[in-house]
């Protein structure tokens, strides 16, 4: 993450690999629906309220809900490490929708976005969602920062992301949901 300290970074993907048993556990998706987890948290206290609502959906498998508890907890101290920001709001959820649909920048100091499931979060090069050109979506299980129209160093801001869209009927076989991870700053 030490990149992003760079003032002309506006975004970092990590490249890594998702065990493979996890990553099938994780595209799994129950069609039931599940309570979303939306806690505002001491960066300690991450894991626990990560397990509480993994064990309540009582999926993924024990062993993807054990490596998923480990991964988030392992990122948000790497973002609260790299932000200085200890108490985060956390959201994990799953996605059915055209959600975030337009290309923009959060109103965030930074933002962590780590997609387990279905599609990756799509990045975009403008400095508005009419000049937006697609990069590429980040992969599945790379998570990725972008800093946000908060963060203090006041950059111009080119780097855009939105949620891929789920129902634009291309049939490519694509999850048709998405597990999202999201870690911000506790306002």
């Amino acid at each position: 993450m030490d990149h992003l300290r760079d003032p002309a970074c506006e975004a970092l993907v990590w490249d890594r690999t998702v065990p493979s048993g996890v990553a099938a556990a994780l595209n799994d998706v129950p069609a039931r629906p599940l309570d979303n987890l939306r806690i505002t948290t001491p960066v300690d206290h991450v894991g626990a309220g990560v397990m509480e609502i993994l064990t309540d959906w009582n999926w993924p498998t024990p062993s993807a809900r054990a490596w998923l508890q480990s991964d988030i907890t392992t990122l948000a101290r790497a973002y609260a490490k790299f932000t200085d920001w200890h108490h985060l709001h956390l959201r994990l959820e799953i996605i059915r929708d055209d959600a975030c649909r337009r290309f923009h920048r959060d109103h965030v100091g930074a933002r962590l976005i780590c997609t387990y499931a279905g599609p990756g979060t799509e990045l975009a090069l403008g400095e508005t969602a009419d000049e937006a050109q697609v990069i590429d979506p980040v992969p599945t299980g790379h998570p990725v920062v972008l800093k946000g129209k908060l963060w203090p160093d006041g950059l111009r801001g080119t780097v855009l992301h939105r949620s891929p869209p789920l129902s634009d009927g291309t049939g490519t076989g694509q999850p048709r949901a998405r597990l999202v991870m999201v870690l911000n700053e506790a306002r």
